[in-house]
């Protein structure tokens, strides 16, 4: 048997949330889609371009280094409404209960897969901006302390997905309703 086969109720979560965690991967793809294109749109030699050489790239690298600044909020809400909240909405955690796990592991398998999938997905994704951000280093007006390009480039973007966990998880056992646990921790977490 392999030491990476969940059980229990972790391998419940993930079943349950299977289409969200494929997303991630999906969305991880497409981004690298995109900045290999810009890439590939940047290196082109600039007499076959009429604009500024770096300039799709520098404006796409701008919009998600803003738009990476979401990622937090958007974890938070997931996990605050759906994995949480409707759970306790319902009453479907009692159906888990009676089965020979405690309420501790219950909420421990909820956080354990959300933590880990913001973990993998935020540091895949910080990954690919920083080979788009690689040729704009240093370049006018394009800095690493700006805001955005700072959080995107490192341990900041996933520090911030795991308090967009944390958030999201207290909420979510504080609110217990689906939709305003995760309309309160996207302003928490926005804040």
């Amino acid at each position: 048997m392999s030491v990476l086969t969940l059980k229990g109720p972790r391998w419940v979560t993930v079943r349950q949330h299977r289409r969200a965690l494929w997303a991630l991967p999906a969305a991880v793809a497409a981004s690298l889609a995109v900045v290999a294109a810009l890439r590939w749109w940047a290196s082109i030699p600039s007499g076959l371009r009429s604009h500024h050489p770096d300039g799709p790239l520098r404006v796409g690298m701008e919009y998600a280094g803003m738009a990476m600044l979401l990622l937090p909020l958007l974890l938070g809400a997931f996990v605050a409404g759906p994995m949480v909240a409707r759970e306790l909405e319902s009453g479907t955690y009692r159906l888990a209960l009676t089965q020979s796990s405690t309420a501790r592991a219950w909420l421990a398998s909820k956080i354990t897969v959300a933590a880990a999938a913001a973990v993998a997905c935020s540091a895949a994704l910080a990954g690919v901006y920083r080979l788009g951000w690689a040729p704009l280093d240093g370049t006018h007006q394009f800095s690493w302390a700006d805001r955005g390009p700072y959080e995107a480039l490192g341990t900041v973007l996933v520090a911030y997905c795991l308090l967009g966990v944390a958030l999201g998880t207290l909420v979510g056992q504080l609110v217990r309703r689906t939709l305003a646990a995760m309309a309160v921790t996207g302003l928490v977490t926005g804040w």
